[in-house]
């Protein structure tokens, strides 16, 4: 079980993913921490409002840094669960925030709705891995605001990202 409470006052251990070298165990300090998580709430516009969908695992930083912590610091809404596409699907409906993985969206858009969600009151991040033109076309077409999202655990969640909105052609 994580501890939030104390992760936010006295920080917290985490794995890289090995990316740029050797997986390795960084220390998060209690400000560096809360950093992040401004940053975060800056990036994908998280306010206490927000309900956000955490199927990310919280080992990882995305799953951890990029929205679960930077909202719970402030008193959103924020439900974890481990990944299930079709669950997904029909919950989404009731989030304003969700972080994925180029692999969750795969396998959304294997789902017969992905193409028919109406994505309008949702900003989805995502990053871990290649982010694909048809990933961030599918997902604004059906509205989403969409943050493609790369960060690192030693830097934050969101060192660098750019934001896609309805109607914003790919580059």
């Amino acid at each position: 079980m994580f501890d939030f409470k104390t992760m936010l006052e006295e920080g917290l251990f985490l794995k890289t993913s090995g990316s740029t070298g050797p997986a390795k165990m960084v220390f998060q300090s209690s400000n560096k921490i809360k950093s992040a998580n401004s940053v975060a709430r800056e990036v994908q516009k998280i306010d206490s409002n927000s309900k956000i969908l955490t199927v990310c695992s919280l080992n990882h930083a995305g799953g951890l840094l990029a929205q679960t912590l930077p909202g719970l610091e402030i008193g959103a809404s924020v439900v974890i669960q481990s990944f299930n596409a079709f669950r997904w699907v029909d919950q989404i409906k009731m989030f304003s925030h969700t972080h994925l993985t180029p692999q969750h969206i795969e396998l959304l858009r294997k789902t017969k709705s992905w193409g028919q969600l109406d994505l309008s009151h949702v900003r989805i991040t995502c990053g871990s891995d290649v982010v694909t033109i048809a990933m961030i076309e599918e997902s604004i077409d059906q509205g989403a605001i969409f943050t493609v999202n790369w960060g690192m655990t030693e830097i934050g969640p969101c060192a660098i990202n750019k934001t896609f909105y309805p109607g914003d052609i790919i580059p």
